[in-house]
């Protein structure tokens, strides 16, 4: 898949503590996004296996940042995500399902980022962007009566 998208611009509404930085505007981001997937079932669908690879490009990305005790939202010019996803869902029996999903970042940074107080951020890892994320899960629905069910996962 191929995608574009925006987040529209805005004011510093949020920096109450500085009437100068209330009138700063935020310009828009742009986000070109493109992946590349596999989807497969197997064994009468009691597995499946999913692959992706993906990119991510932004332009003008929103970031806040503190300056003079106050949060301000800065464009942060350029930053770009390369990842890849799988995900591994078994039903070993009915009602029963497993589920392992992994998840790699190498290259989530910042290409271009000066935080507005002359520090240049160029080059490191954008926040809430982990390297490496897993999740494993267990998935358990028992009917009980006709249309009610118990699950738990």
């Amino acid at each position: 898949s191929a995608a574009t998208g925006f987040r529209s611009g805005n004011w510093n509404g949020g920096a109450y503590s500085s009437p100068a930085g209330i009138r700063v505007p935020v310009g828009p981001e742009t986000l070109a996004s493109y992946e590349l997937g596999l989807k497969s079932e197997w064994f009468n669908r009691r597995l499946r296996a999913n692959l992706s690879g993906f990119y991510s490009d932004y332009e003008d990305l929103q970031v806040s940042v503190f300056a003079n005790s106050t949060q301000m939202q800065l464009n942060a010019a350029n930053a770009e995500i390369f990842g890849a996803e799988a995900e591994l869902a078994a039903v070993p029996l009915p009602g029963l399902t497993a589920r392992l999903a992994l998840g790699w970042m190498p290259t989530a940074k910042y290409v271009d980022f000066n935080d507005g107080r002359g520090v240049d951020l160029s080059g490191n890892r954008m926040i809430l962007a982990p390297e490496v994320t897993a999740t494993v899960a267990l998935d358990c629905v028992y009917p009980i009566t006709t249309g009610w069910m118990v699950s738990a996962e």
